[in-house]
């Protein structure tokens, strides 16, 4: 089935989902009115103005007024522009922001219900979709950050992937949107590259064939994920002097290219919130171990998995590892790494296709912790969204 058809004609499937949903609403809903600094108000009134959200509102508003803007990528301003007719009315634009990011996440999730049953993940599916929904970082799902604008592009690549014969034209076009969003150019191109390669290597018959189709969707992402940041490296050429500018400006935020081993033997987050860092450590070492997984159960073991799914368990831990290196190469503490892996839906489907091989004689452990960790979300999910409401830092 085409990509965009499971995006856009499962909506219905969300009765599926009525459960966790209606807890995640009543946490919400409690949270934000037990708090005593007028929580419930700044849903509404300061969806526009939350750290990231208040840079997307100016650039929707103004353009790029300040050379700290240029870390933020075009495509999600321009939607909010268009969808508010040129309004400049901050609180216009952030109540927009929140509901279209709203909308966008609950088709992603209809959509991956769909996906899910089509692959047969049927194991473990209903704790993971808890996992998913009730994980604290949900609550950039919600508001006018680029959370589920990313997520809806990452699933369509994903569902592309996972096609018997994906198209190297829409693999390029979602490529393409990917790199507009956010500063994902080299993570894609080495996503492609290693999807081809662990491929390669995990083929038993005609491992050649599987090694010139996977470099041909490596050169459709690397050229796709060129043509998307090609406007805003221009455009960053034109208004900073500087095609990389993006990726430069980044310093002001004190990031620079290095090993920080400190972040894996001392880790500390920004703000010194050890609420915050636990979920920064699980978004850190979850794809890592993943990914590993993956290697020895599908590489080296040869479990048998489709080869669609394979790409798209690639994909979804790749990206995962990308956000991790990130964090590991250019700064010494953690800095929304929590925020940029388990607020979109990957991890959890990489999760969801990795437990599925574990094996029956293991399903019992593996219930118990999916459902531990299911009620240690649930708790942290009160506690975010009271974080939130008391302009406390939440990744």
């Amino acid at each position: 089935m085409h990509p965009t058809t499971i995006l856009f004609s499962s909506f219905l499937r969300l009765k599926t989902l009525r459960s966790p949903l209606l807890v995640w609403i009543g946490v919400m809903l409690l949270s934000l009115l037990l708090s005593p600094h007028d929580g419930f108000q700044k849903l509404f009134y300061r969806c526009g103005e939350f750290f990231d959200a208040g840079h997307y509102t100016t650039i929707a508003t103004a353009g790029y007024t300040s050379e700290g803007a240029g870390a933020f990528y075009p495509l999600w301003p321009m939607i909010l522009k268009i969808l508010t007719f040129g309004s400049t009315d901050r609180l216009i634009i952030g109540v927009v922001g929140s509901l279209v990011s709203s909308a966008l996440f609950l088709i992603v999730l209809s959509a991956l219900v769909q996906w899910a049953q089509d692959q047969k993940l049927d194991m473990y599916r209903s704790l993971v979709f808890y996992l998913l929904i009730l994980s604290p970082l949900s609550l950039f799902r919600v508001l006018n950050f680029t959370e589920s604008l990313f997520s809806i592009c990452l699933v369509l690549m994903v569902f592309e992937l996972n096609r018997k014969t994906p198209s190297l034209i829409r693999i390029a076009f979602f490529s393409a949107l990917l790199a507009s969003v956010r500063p994902m150019l080299p993570f894609i191109i080495i996503s492609g590259l290693l999807i081809a390669a662990m491929n390669y290597f995990r083929s038993r018959h005609e491992p050649v064939h599987s090694l010139r189709s996977d470099s041909a969707r490596a050169v459709s992402m690397s050229l796709g994920a060129i043509i998307g940041y090609l406007p805003f490296g221009f455009y960053s050429q034109n208004r900073f002097q500087n095609f990389w500018h993006p990726f430069d400006v980044q310093k002001l935020w004190d990031r620079k290219f290095g090993l920080y081993w400190d972040l894996i033997f001392s880790p500390k987050v920004i703000n010194g919130s050890n609420e915050v860092l636990v979920w920064d450590l699980v978004a850190f070492y979850l794809p890592i171990i993943l990914f590993v997984w993956g290697i020895y159960f599908f590489v080296f073991k040869k479990r048998d998995i489709s080869d669609g799914l394979f790409r798209a368990f690639c994909f979804c831990v790749l990206i995962g590892c990308a956000h991790a290196g990130s964090a590991f190469l250019t700064f010494g503490r953690f800095m929304s790494t929590g925020r940029h892996v388990l607020s979109n839906p990957l991890q959890f489907m990489a999760l969801l296709i990795a437990v599925q091989y574990v094996g029956l004689a293991y399903q019992s452990i593996v219930t118990k912790v999916l459902k531990f960790v299911v009620f240690v979300s649930f708790i942290f999910l009160g506690m975010w969204w009271f974080r939130y409401a008391n302009d406390m830092w939440i990744g």
